[in-house]
């Protein structure tokens, strides 16, 4: 197992289809018996938000009890417009973890082989510098190498 770790903006929900439960979205523990998250929700960046780039956060958009912030809505339709950051691209959507389908549903993992940390969006992460004290030191500090949001590219 693995784990995958870093700021708002690295990239993490991206890292899904190579390992596909999402235990949590933030605000997760560490202990002897493995990775727990502490929330049960979700709280994502929309600006430019798209079925095809993210289809679970997507999908979790439109559903009953899903709270959007600062995103525009068509006048007289209601259609959410994701492409929209005339008042801010800080746009969020926030949801319970269960309406995504890949999460994994007992919120725990035994304790990862690797962690990787996540530093931007990039094609592949880099593995754990080091050792693996060193990962923990990092998880443990919330390191990234870079400020989080879309000037992470």
């Amino acid at each position: 197992m693995a784990l995958f770790f870093g700021l708002s903006g690295t990239g993490r929900p991206r890292c899904r289809p190579i390992r596909p439960r999402l235990i949590g979205d933030d605000e997760h523990g560490w202990s002897r018996h493995g990775v727990f998250n502490f929330e049960g929700g979700c709280y994502a960046k929309t600006i430019h938000l798209s079925p095809a780039g993210e289809p679970e956060i997507f999908r979790a958009t439109q559903m009953f009890g899903t709270i959007l912030e600062n995103v525009v809505l068509h006048g007289g339709t209601r259609t959410i417009d994701f492409g929209d950051g005339s008042i801010t691209e800080n746009t969020r959507a926030s949801y319970p973890i269960h309406y995504i389908r890949t999460r994994c549903p007992r919120g725990r993992a035994a304790c990862p082989e690797r962690r990787v940390p996540r530093r931007g969006r990039v094609r592949r992460a880099p593995p754990s510098p080091g050792s693996p004290r060193a990962g923990d030191v990092h998880f443990l500090s919330g390191y990234t190498a870079k400020l989080a949001g879309p000037s992470a590219v």
